[in-house]
């Protein structure tokens, strides 16, 4: 799915959202991860210690709390002048609370002035209602044992 910040009103938004810049940050957006995939944090580890922290980098990790614990995350890789979301991931006990809206809005505003493109099965409709277009269809394998 595609949608052109451009033309979008999502200036302004912040919402409660934390951007990952240091390792105690990636602990927490790991947390919502390990819950589906319990062997995810060797590799977010991994990818941190090896891309860093730096804006300047093409991923951007950011993570939502409520409380004491990280309830929803999502990520951004951004590419000339594209921006892909990836991960947004709302822990099942937080689900239906609008953690993923949030989420949405902060990275639509994030990403403002960057063509940003999106996919995934399980959020179309939230895409849809925020004024993403669909532009076709691709198939994600994913490896479960």
């Amino acid at each position: 799915m595609v949608f052109d910040l451009n033309y979008s009103n999502c200036d302004g938004f912040l919402g409660d959202v934390n951007k990952v810049t240091d390792r105690y940050d990636v602990i927490n957006f790991i947390e919502v991860l390990e819950n589906y995939d319990p062997i995810i944090r060797d590799y977010y580890l991994n990818l941190a210690n090896h891309l860093g922290f730096s804006d300047l980098k093409p991923y951007h990790l950011f993570y939502i709390k409520a409380g004491n614990r990280s309830v929803c995350i999502a990520s951004l890789f951004f590419h000339n002048e594209m921006c892909g979301i990836f991960d947004v991931l709302t822990h099942d006990e937080f689900r239906k609370q609008g953690y993923a809206s949030i989420m949405m809005h902060f990275l639509l505003n994030y990403a403002k002035n960057i063509s940003l493109t999106a996919s995934s099965k399980e959020a179309v409709s939230i895409y849809k209602n925020l004024g993403f277009q669909e532009l076709g269809n691709y198939h994600c394998y994913e490896y479960k044992k």
